[in-house]
């Protein structure tokens, strides 16, 4: 395994200068570092002069400030690796924060003992107490994704805001694919490795706190905008990866929440799911990044409908609205 003394932490940014003023705060309360040398990189998509007044205040550690010149978080992170002179490169989102005082010592310890094919390790999220249900939502389905990927040899998937790849990975011409701007933008990544033979190390005691603020609303495009990066996935021809099967609802069952809780959160989670594959649907029918919104809203229709056909398929009134459905259709035609 390479070297381990120098960490580049990357963070990718978009309009969020307090969330990146937030996370260096918490970097300056480490009490044990672990790494020798240690460097901070914050790429921005577009210039950000509230953020270069941030940056450019006294850190105890080097803090430099660029711009990818483009939107998307992917071309943010590979601007970050292109720059970076770390032995490892530690990908952090700009609305995370480190929870523990030893977190960079963890990291560096649990990399210490990382042998191939893990060329990657990272944590997931935590929330914070007064959050609200999209958040818990969201932050379940980023759980469920990380416990769905564990195997013996490894994991399939780290989430995109807390992962740290060691340099030769990148070294041996790996990128981010720029065509996924946001929402689960890490995945194909991910996934091209998997493919290869090469796997991760989640580990819960390296988790951020992640500060998403999210509502109902927020929550569903989110979800759209995985659904269509789910897309661009499958049109490069690279292929989800999971060692267990359990669907979100069943997941939501398994926690360990109130039957008012689970009610409510099922709502979200249905919602979540509804939208996440509209997105897929949306990409493999139109090949676009760019959303139309009239186009993304008659597609949630059609998925909507579908569900409830599937929900009352066998009731009179399934049957009545599939008859319905398929005059529709007919007359589209």
């Amino acid at each position: 395994m390479q070297s381990i003394e120098k960490l580049s932490i990357i963070i990718p940014t978009h309009r969020n200068p307090l969330g990146v003023q937030a996370f260096l705060e918490s970097l300056e309360k480490q009490v044990e570092i672990g790494f020798i040398q240690l460097e901070v990189l914050v790429v921005s998509n577009l210039n950000d002069p509230q953020l270069d007044e941030i940056l450019a205040k006294s850190w105890t550690f080097p803090v430099k400030g660029f711009v990818s010149g483009v939107i998307g978080v992917n071309a943010a992170r590979n601007t970050g690796v292109r720059l970076a002179s770390g032995d490892w490169f530690y990908f952090v989102d700009d609305d995370c924060r480190f929870i523990h005082p030893d977190h960079l010592s963890r990291l560096h310890q649990i990399i210490r003992t990382t042998r191939e094919p893990i060329v990657g390790v990272g944590g997931g999220y935590t929330i914070a107490d007064k959050s609200s249900l999209a958040d818990i939502a969201y932050m379940l389905t980023c759980q469920h994704w990380l416990d769905m990927s564990k195997t013996d040899e490894g994991d399939f998937h780290l989430v995109g805001g807390n992962a740290c790849i060691c340099r030769k990975i990148f070294d041996a011409g790996y990128t981010y694919n720029e065509s996924i701007l946001f929402g689960g933008a890490e995945t194909e990544f991910n996934l091209r490795l998997c493919g290869q033979g090469f796997r991760f190390n989640y580990n819960s005691k390296l988790n951020l706190l992640h500060e998403t603020k999210m509502t109902l609303g927020s929550l569903c495009r989110k979800a759209f905008l995985q659904g269509m990066g789910w897309g661009i996935r499958e049109y490069y021809g690279v292929k989800e990866m999971s060692s267990k099967k359990m669907t979100l609802v069943e997941y939501l069952a398994s926690q360990n929440y109130s039957g008012l809780a689970k009610s409510l959160l099922s709502v979200q989670l249905y919602l979540y799911d509804m939208f996440y594959l509209t997105g897929f649907n949306y990409f493999k029918a139109y090949k676009k990044t760019e959303i139309h919104q009239w186009n993304a809203f008659l597609g949630l229709v059609q998925e909507f409908e579908r569900r409830t056909l599937q929900t009352l398929k066998n009731t009179k009134m399934g049957r009545f609205y599939q008859r319905g459905l398929l005059r529709r259709r007919g007359a589209r035609r």
